[in-house]
């Protein structure tokens, strides 16, 4: 059986960033050489060499069109050109030099470099034979007697040498820049790959690959993009939490299969009623939000919530058992319930919870089972424990009196808590709240060590050791079980 080589994958082109990346580099390297080529014409005249004057003048006359050429984005033109007058420029220097004795010719490698690099295969591999060629033609001249020659008798001994290493030099140079151009268009293609999973990723991160709608990125994009407009014209969007009722139950019965059957009908069932604006995502296993874009008022949404308990009441045939669906809805309303994407869909989520516990297939509106304090709570907690870490929290002490002598035994300590718009609010306005999240706890002992460190103060400034202060105690302290140990370390 004939043996078959495998097919060469062609190398990915070069992309814009990599071409200027060329560009900039023979460019630079061009004008270096200028700069070095026109001190050494200065340093040559100065010394009286006029031929290398002259050499390094029309080098630098080269470099300075293939600057040109660069800086008009022609590549391949003017790395050519500078590969040519570098080549030129080393062949005469070598002539009119010592031959191939000359150091000169330490440069053919660092061309070499340079032209792999930037030159593409055929004029590279045209640049080495040219370069060969003149090294053959410098030792013919030299053995011929065309040419002065410091010791003609050895001249083809270092023609054969000399092309031996440039030679070796010239494809070691060759097979490392194709190796490094394989691997850096492997890594092009690795990168490519990389970016085609992440665009997959992306694809399944906003679409529901089951259903085909958007996922939450993508819907909560659609939604904030539909809420500018509402805010923009003043109008209304109405987000709506459908939850399918029992899905756990009958994924058990269908299995996976029946229960992504009910989901692919769910969707399309919703799909059908919603507006050509509205924006219709699935966000979780059994959940679904629809976007209603275009409402004038509550009414709207609950004519299409209704719509929808009526749609999704239809009986279905899944796996052969008639199964028919419920659905809890939820439903707040823009700008009334909240600003956002993600406060409308909490408060939207947190009406399908009551929905549910109410009785499911039906739907409530946010107003109906929240008021703004059960979600001003966590911000009342968070401001709390902010005030309470950079000691915003004050004592005030209210005297207490003996009637019959006139004077004041103690104080009573009052906790208050000053806001920033200059209003001071009392124990009784927040206390509540410090109960239900547990910083009582510490409200209470930052309190008590306060109240103590004060009237200690009192009492050895009027020298009277009998005065007490009062401190309010919440029954969680005493609970705890260590109130006394606190008291102690208090006093």
């Amino acid at each position: 059986m004939p043996h078959t080589s495998p097919a060469i994958e062609p190398i990915p082109a070069a992309t814009d960033e990599e071409r200027l990346r060329r560009l900039r580099h023979a460019n630079a390297f061009a004008r270096l050489t200028v700069g070095a080529t026109v001190l050494a014409a200065l340093f040559s005249w100065w010394m009286g060499t006029l031929w290398v004057t002259i050499g390094c003048c029309l080098t630098a006359l080269g470099m300075s069109c293939a600057s040109h050429l660069l800086q008009r984005r022609m590549l391949d033109a003017g790395v050519w050109l500078i590969s040519l007058t570098a080549g030129a420029m080393l062949f005469g220097f070598t002539w009119l030099g010592d031959g191939l004795l000359d150091s000169v010719l330490l440069g053919v490698p660092i061309l070499f470099v340079a032209a792999a690099q930037w030159l593409r295969p055929k004029p590279f591999l045209a640049l080495v034979g040219c370069t060969l060629a003149g090294v053959v033609l410098i030792g013919v001249a030299s053995h011929l007697g065309w040419r002065a020659d410091p010791d003609p008798g050895r001249q083809v001994l270092r023609v054969v040498d000399t092309l031996l290493i440039l030679s070796i030099g010239g494809l070691v140079v060759w097979l490392l820049t194709q190796e490094m151009s394989e691997r850096l268009s492997t890594l092009r293609r690795q990168v490519e790959k990389h970016r085609a999973a992440g665009k997959r990723l992306s694809s399944l991160t906003d679409h529901d690959h089951l259903t085909q709608l958007p996922g939450r990125k993508m819907g909560a994009e659609m939604l904030a993009h539909a809420l500018t407009e509402a805010a923009r014209s003043r109008g209304q969007v109405a987000l709506m939490a459908v939850k399918i009722g029992e899905f756990g139950a009958i994924s058990k019965t269908l299995g996976q299969g029946g229960a992504d059957i009910l989901l692919v009908h769910m969707a399309a069932r919703l799909h059908a009623l919603r507006g050509a604006q509205d924006v219709l995502m699935r966000i979780g296993a059994d959940e679904f939000l629809l976007g209603l874009t275009d409402v004038r008022s509550a009414d709207d949404a609950a004519h299409v919530a209704e719509a929808v308990l009526s749609m999704a009441s239809e009986t279905l045939e899944i796996e052969g058992q008639q199964l028919t669906p419920a659905c809890s809805i939820g439903i707040a309303m823009y700008p009334r319930d909240g600003q956002d994407f993600e406060t409308l869909v909490r408060r939207a989520t947190a009406a399908v919870r009551h929905t549910k516990s109410a009785g499911r297939h039906a739907f409530r509106f946010s107003t109906d089972v929240e008021t703004p304090s059960a979600f001003g709570h966590l911000d009342a907690v968070n401001r709390m424990r902010h005030a309470l870490q950079n000691k915003r929290f004050e004592l005030y002490y209210q005297p207490v009196v003996e009637l019959t002598s006139g004077q004041w035994t103690g104080v009573e300590a009052l906790l208050c808590w000053p806001q920033d718009d200059g209003r001071v609010m009392s124990a009784g306005e927040f206390m509540h709240t410090a109960e239900r999240s547990g910083l009582v706890i510490d409200l209470g002992e930052w309190a008590l060590r306060q109240a103590c460190k004060q009237i200690r103060r009192w009492q050895i400034e009027s020298s009277n050791p009998s005065l007490t202060a009062a401190v309010s105690v919440s029954p969680l302290q005493l609970r705890r079980g260590n109130f006394v140990d606190m008291v102690r370390s208090a006093l």
